[in-house]
């Protein structure tokens, strides 16, 4: 979906620059191909690191993410995932990024600490984008997110390369 939205955002004439937490692993050659910036604050590749980074590990890119967004001055910081979306709304914040918009993509599954963390911060953020209603409502439910500052956004899906030929409709019929 972050890609979607880059190339989309690209192609209607934005500036857009991508900014990773961890060093990038997929899509690199995409948006290379489509001379979107790629920035990785955070620590290195995955064979250098264990699975699943520490989120204390993550605090070594605020001073990093921040003259970034400093030196770019972008109009709006969106942030995918939670990790993201927590560390977003601080070092954009401390940016003075005038939007940061947060986003979670899944039932709550993160425990009581990051939802207190979550409650805390919510404010830094404009805004949530969830992926679907129910997300909304189990976000609104657990008080993660303020109800009023939260939008239902659902993923965007390319149905063009679904191609709707009447051959490929014959062949998936037969």
């Amino acid at each position: 979906q972050l890609v979607r939205l880059a190339l989309e955002l690209k192609r209607r004439g934005n500036d857009v620059t991508v900014m990773s937490l961890l060093a990038p692993m997929q899509f690199t050659d995409v948006l290379a191909e489509a001379e979107i910036p790629l920035v990785s604050v955070g620590p290195g590749p995955k064979e250098e690191r264990e699975e699943r980074v520490a989120k204390r590990d993550l605090l070594r890119g605020v001073v990093p993410a921040v003259r970034t967004l400093r030196r770019l001055r972008p109009h709006a910081l969106v942030c995918f995932i939670h990790e993201a979306s927590l560390y977003g709304r601080v070092v954009g914040r401390i940016a003075r990024v005038p939007v940061v918009v947060g986003s979670e993509r899944n039932i709550w599954r993160e425990g009581a600490f990051d939802a207190l963390v979550s409650r805390w911060t919510d404010r830094l953020l404009t805004t949530t984008v969830v992926n679907a209603p129910a997300v909304r409502a189990d976000l609104v439910r657990r008080r993660v997110v303020r109800h009023n500052a939260v939008q239902v956004i659902p993923n965007g899906i390319d149905v063009t390369t679904y191609g709707r030929t009447s051959e490929a409709r014959a062949a998936v019929r037969r």
